[in-house]
């Protein structure tokens, strides 16, 4: 071999090793594009990713038509983070996936934008700008050969959604803070599950792919109201999905687009069976020195395996070193208060000595997770 197609050969290993990876300095790429098919089916979509690892630009490519979800191994799997970021958030760069001034992630893109505002209307409820996908594939020492089970990553308050998150090392940064939550989509905690097999391909594939762009992306329909029609909202439109609420058929976001039946099961379900997750509060509470006995004698006056107060999730109780402990999630730590106010304070002043008598140790903390079989 000569010298020259030599050098040819090493270059075009070298450039085939980074071609996943977008230039540095070029515009960030943004939205689904297709590779073959025909119509509604075949082919595949290919989209931009970060590296979680490194924070780079990959590519990755989805086969259109497989099963969802896939079927693997629980072991076999990894997350793919979908960091979601709302109307007013700071941050300056083109999105993944931008849900304005156009939705060019069709397929996926709606949904998770109705779910972030189900599950936390107080950070979502004005809008959804769009979201970022993170993986880790074997090409920066992550996870390889694995199916990937869609992730939300969901700021709590407005503050924290100024970050642009490109890193696993920021996610966990920011769970560790309370500025995040995650979701895994994965059948569990009432969940749908949409694990799916996606792969690392070259910047090239996406460069040449065609842009997909459903042609009703600006068709909109309020529920109950007119047929749908095309054009820019006007101002009586421009309501969050969670005034409108996004239960019924269609619901409708400030960008009116018209959210599709699997989104809105995805936003009104995720939304009725994690909220609690999404804003309870956990207490493990220390009675030192206290019994057994004082327990049941409270409990038998408060009934509240009959007469459950509100806002209680979960409680559990047991003997503890010196004393008698409990664990308990509520909705938030005011119903806990008024629980404390209106039924456990006069029922221990009835009781006198027969409960405990020494004031509680209540140590409070967010609860990231909630788990019913």
């Amino acid at each position: 071999m000569s010298r020259r197609l030599l050098f040819m050969v090493v270059v075009a290993v070298v450039l085939s090793g980074l071609s996943g990876l977008a230039a540095a300095a070029g515009p960030l790429p943004s939205g689904e594009r297709i590779i073959g098919g025909h119509g509604s089916s075949g082919g595949t979509v290919v989209e931009p990713v970060y590296d979680d690892m490194t924070g780079q630009i990959r590519y990755v490519s989805t086969p259109r038509g497989t099963p969802n979800p896939v079927k693997s191994n629980p072991r076999a799997t990894a997350p793919f983070y979908l960091p979601v970021f709302p109307v007013g958030s700071t941050i300056g760069v083109t999105l993944n996936c931008q849900d304005v001034p156009i939705e060019n992630c069709p397929d996926h893109g709606p949904a998770v934008a109705a779910a972030a505002q189900a599950i936390m209307p107080s950070v979502y409820g004005v809008g959804v700008i769009g979201h970022d996908h993170l993986m880790a594939g074997p090409g920066s020492h992550g996870d390889f050969n694995v199916a990937w089970v869609p992730t939300l990553v969901l700021f709590t308050n407005s503050a924290a959604a100024n970050t642009h998150i490109t890193t696993l090392a920021q996610i966990n940064a920011m769970l560790k803070s309370g500025d995040v939550i995650t979701i895994p989509l994965d059948g569990t905690n009432g969940t749908p599950n949409l694990t799916f097999h996606c792969s690392v391909v070259s910047a090239p594939v996406y460069a040449h792919g065609t842009r997909f762009l459903r042609p009703d992306h600006r068709l909109r329909r309020i529920r109950g109201g007119p047929s749908p029609k095309l054009g820019p909202p006007d101002s009586s439109d421009a309501r969050p999905a969670t005034e409108m609420g996004v239960c019924g058929r269609f619901c409708v976001d400030r960008q009116a687009r018209v959210v599709s039946p699997v989104a809105a099961e995805l936003g009104c379900g995720l939304h009725h069976r994690l909220e609690e997750a999404a804003m309870a509060v956990g207490l493990r509470i220390k009675f030192e020195g206290g019994t057994q006995e004082q327990y049941e004698a409270t409990s038998s006056r408060l009934r509240a395996d009959q007469n459950p107060p509100e806002g209680l999730i979960f409680h559990s109780a047991g003997p503890i070193e010196g004393g008698w402990g409990l664990i308990e999630f509520w909705d938030s730590r005011e119903a806990f208060d008024r629980f404390v106010e209106s039924r456990l304070g006069p029922a221990a002043h009835e009781l006198g000595d027969r409960t405990f008598t020494v004031p509680p140790d209540i140590k409070e903390f967010p609860v990231h997770n909630i788990i019913k079989p």
